[in-house]
């Protein structure tokens, strides 16, 4: 870990300064040289005297007021989550800040996005957090890990989500008890992760975003949010993913945040490629465009969201399904 966050300490050289040795430091001004010195900070810093002010101010790296946003994307080591990271990341106005519950998963996942996104390396920063979305003592220290390194939290994706798969099957009465532990237990987790860890992780980012008066949270619902399913945890988690959004985007509109939902239908992800093949033909012979749908179509979806190109649009939950739902 420490090898790969020096690394990424020494891609943040400010390409403006006189010479390339004043290396990429923090959001608060201050220069940093070498490898890292502070264990604390995602961006190992090390503070270098005698820079001249004018450079430091000048230069967008190192500006408190910096024009890139930072992009928190919550489930962020596979499928859905890494591949909005990645699009996210293909803009150079934004830096990317990966979570997700596995340190190794997310890391991976993040150096993947680097090799993927090469270009002006030197704008854009995309760094691994270790979280629990469902724990607020996590988030709480992971976000204010972020807000020091990054300098702000501008735009907030509630990803992380889980799919016990624990199905209400009653077959008879005598067997009616026999999954009731399992089930309950896949009930708590949905509810956990899926809704619990979205109003948790919206109410730490809300509270960077009010600092500044502006910002954006995105919610992942789903179809199965809006329509019966078998695994009512699921269900009930992203329909209460569906009000939440509404609850904040209501509370928060008058400060500048705009909060919205996308409920993705049938996507190919780690959870269809579960199902088995009978089943996904079933469903795509429901589905009006006959195909299930990629994730970087949702992910361009929520770049838009996130965008200005999106200022009049709050409390809202657009259908990404191919027409399923209609």
């Amino acid at each position: 870990m420490k090898d790969y966050m020096n690394s990424m300490a020494l891609k943040r050289w400010c390409y403006k300064c006189s010479d390339y040795s004043s290396y990429g430091a923090y959001n608060d001004g201050e220069h940093c040289e070498g490898g890292c010195t502070n264990t604390e900070s995602h961006i190992y810093k090390k503070a270098i005297t005698g820079v001249d002010e004018e450079k430091i101010t000048g230069c967008k790296l190192f500006r408190k007021d910096r024009t890139n946003k930072t992009v928190v994307v919550t489930g962020a080591s596979r499928g859905m989550g890494m591949a909005i990271a990645d699009k996210f990341a293909s803009n150079p106005s934004y830096d990317i800040a990966m979570i997700s519950r596995h340190y190794g998963e997310i890391e991976k996942a993040a150096r993947h996005i680097e090799k993927r996104n090469p270009s002006c390396s030197y704008q854009r920063i995309v760094l691994p957090f270790e979280c629990d979305v469902s724990n607020q003592r996590h988030v709480e220290e992971t976000f204010e890990k972020i807000y020091k390194d990054f300098g702000s939290i501008d735009v907030l994706v509630n990803n992380a989500g889980i799919n016990s798969r624990r199905a209400l099957e009653p077959r008879n009465l005598a067997s009616w008890f026999d999954n009731f532990d399992s089930n309950l237990s896949g009930w708590n987790n949905e509810i956990a992760t899926n809704l619990t860890g979205s109003y948790i992780c919206s109410y730490v980012a809300a509270g960077y975003m009010l600092k500044r008066g502006q910002g954006v949270i995105i919610n992942i619902s789903s179809i199965k949010g809006k329509e019966p399913t078998t695994s009512p945890g699921y269900g009930a988690s992203k329909a209460g993913v569906i009000h939440l959004t509404k609850d904040f985007a209501k509370a928060l509109a008058p400060f500048g945040i705009r909060v919205n939902c996308v409920a993705p239908g049938f996507i190919d992800t780690g959870l269809t490629a579960e199902l088995p093949d009978e089943k996904k033909e079933t469903y795509k012979k429901m589905i009006p465009q006959g195909r299930f749908g990629a994730v970087d179509e949702v992910a361009k979806l929520i770049t838009f969201l996130a965008s200005d190109d999106a200022s009049y649009i709050t409390g809202a939950t657009i259908d990404i399904n191919g027409g399923y739902l209609m």
